[in-house]
């Protein structure tokens, strides 16, 4: 998302974000006051979800997320500029009722390994195998994972418009990716 300004740049990456997340969930998605403001060396800046904490769902599944992104406000140009937002890590959880980890969605090139992938925990696979692998996926937004809270794991949705908002952010987010 192009923006004048970095603080403006990390509102518009946030809005979208936090639209899809009331779409399951009253939990806040937040940053820091530093998490508004271009890093000079380039580090990254964390967005959370209830304070990394799990944040409760809706459903007879008893099924909880826990959210945690990293970020960067780089400088770009053209239509992409001045500022835009990067995404340098991800982390999207879902638990079961006794906060126990039911699969997660996970990419931090930092770290091997270094290819988007999903974890599989022992509540939803009793094989060691699968427990133990990271099973390659795509690159994934943020609104896949709540629309398949909603659509495959029965969540209740907290809007009536969930399926447009979650489609006018993995829009943007389609848009705007620099990878796959």
């Amino acid at each position: 998302m192009a923006a004048s300004t970095p603080a403006r740049a990390v509102t518009e990456f946030l809005g979208p974000l936090r639209d899809a997340i009331a779409c399951v969930t009253r939990a806040r998605v937040d940053v820091n006051a530093e998490g508004y403001r271009a890093n000079p060396t380039g580090g990254a800046h964390v967005l959370y979800v209830n304070r990394g904490e799990w944040a409760a769902l809706g459903g007879r599944l008893g099924l909880s997320l826990r959210v945690g992104m990293r970020y960067r406000i780089i400088p770009a140009e053209g239509a992409r500029g001045p500022w835009r937002i990067t995404t340098a890590a991800y982390s999207y959880a879902v638990g079961d009722r006794d906060g126990r980890e039911v699969f997660a969605y996970h990419w931090n090139p930092a770290m091997p390994p270094t290819f988007p992938h999903l974890h599989v925990g022992a509540r939803a696979s009793g094989d060691l195998l699968v427990q133990n692998a990271h099973l390659p996926t795509g690159r994934v937004a943020l609104e896949a994972v709540v629309r398949l809270l909603v659509t495959e794991l029965h969540v209740p949705p907290l809007r009536r418009d969930w399926r447009a908002v979650l489609r006018r952010g993995e829009d943007r987010f389609g848009a705007w990716r620099t990878w796959s």
